[in-house]
């Protein structure tokens, strides 16, 4: 699978870009502000339908104008050139077609284009808070699982209704009907979850030691709520509590991903460095598990990686990048600091200056 052509229009600084794409690694240069993250956010669009720099769309759209589009081709599993395109608007209005047809959800733009992206923020994967990686877990669930997306939906959907009922039911019995619904996504959620991770240490040990020599890392599962009592107990027996902070404390929303290494968190151990070489081992190591579990490439978002890592290690992640035999958009603003880990491998450079793109 990869993305074979791309059309941007009035995103950023880029008022009208047209590229194709035929090799393993492409790699975008040039200074500061000229447009390279751009490049990556238009991709990141297309695959999600939103950025990965502002959460505002209006500071995505080019300052005149009034939408941006994107539009790309992406070849499958099977070799079949898929369609795709998004255009956003200044008034928050989305429209999203792939294959000729009208589509309301972003889920099928991530499921006709696998991205992962790399880049400063990556790393809060392991500092910041259980959100991030619930998300990273989740992320690879949906991918390997038919059902998960509508699951997950579903329990949202119960989940916020159950927490509208707690502010204004004063006996359990209004929410039991919900609970029982509630419940029932919750484990399957729990369970999609569980499985994944077991499938995912299956290939994360190999393919963090060619890049950290770090051999102890753990990834523990804590599932939202003690299990030692069936969570149905459990949130009757949190009722009253949940009453009065008006939310439901327990569940798979509260899920987390601990990892630890020598007895510890390796937030608190891991230098800056190898933090960052675990949080790309686990990245790369999902988008190896997708390959085996439904036979999909992932296309990775590389921003900036001399920035990001030594010539010793952009060399060890650019050779198991090629190994896995996907496709690649890297940036990065000196060509000096990026050929070396390139030249072996097929690649195309592209020198961006102002917003307009040129094969270098």
């Amino acid at each position: 699978m990869f993305l074979q052509t791309l059309q941007i229009t009035q995103l950023r600084n880029i008022l009208s870009q047209a590229l194709s794409f035929s090799t393993e690694f492409c790699v975008f240069y040039g200074q500061n502000g000229s447009g390279k993250s751009s490049l990556l956010e238009a991709i990141y669009l297309l695959g999600l339908g939103k950025s990965f720099r502002s959460r505002d769309i209006n500071k995505v759209i080019h300052h005149e104008q009034q939408q941006l589009s994107v539009f790309g081709e992406v070849v499958d599993q099977e070799e079949r050139a898929v369609p795709m395109g998004i255009q956003r608007d200044r008034g928050g209005n989305m429209r999203i077609r792939v294959s000729g047809e009208s589509i309301y959800s972003s889920a099928r733009l991530a499921q006709t284009l696998p991205l992962k992206l790399i880049n400063t923020d990556s790393y809060q994967l392991i500092t910041a808070g259980p959100q991030v990686r619930r998300a990273f877990l989740d992320w690879g669930v949906f991918h390997v699982e038919h059902r998960y997306h509508e699951v997950w939906q579903n329990f949202q959907r119960i989940i916020k209704q159950r927490n509208a009922l707690l502010k204004t039911q004063p006996k359990y019995e209004a929410l039991e009907v919900w609970d029982l619904k509630l419940v029932e996504f919750a484990e399957e959620i729990d369970s999609a979850r569980k499985r994944y991770l077991v499938d995912f240490m299956g290939v994360f040990p190999f393919v963090l030691s060619q890049l950290l020599d770090v051999s102890d890392i753990t990834l523990d599962y804590e599932p939202g709520w003690d299990q030692n009592l069936p969570y149905k107990t459990l949130l009757e027996q949190n009722f009253s509590r949940d009453c009065y902070l008006g939310y439901t404390r327990y569940g798979v929303h509260r899920a987390d991903l601990l990892i630890k290494t020598q007895g510890g968190f390796a937030a608190d151990i891991l230098s800056r460095g190898q933090q960052k070489l675990l949080v790309n081992g686990m990245l790369l190591a999902q988008g190896i598990l997708l390959q085996k579990a439904v036979g999909k490439n992932s296309v990775y978002l590389i921003d900036d990686l001399p920035a990001e890592l030594d010539k010793k290690h952009r060399m060890k992640m650019v050779k198991l990048l090629s190994s896995m035999g996907v496709q690649v958009f890297v940036t990065g603003v000196e060509l000096s600091d990026m050929a070396d880990a390139f030249q072996a491998y097929s690649h195309t450079m592209f020198h961006v200056e102002h917003g307009v793109v040129s094969v270098a």
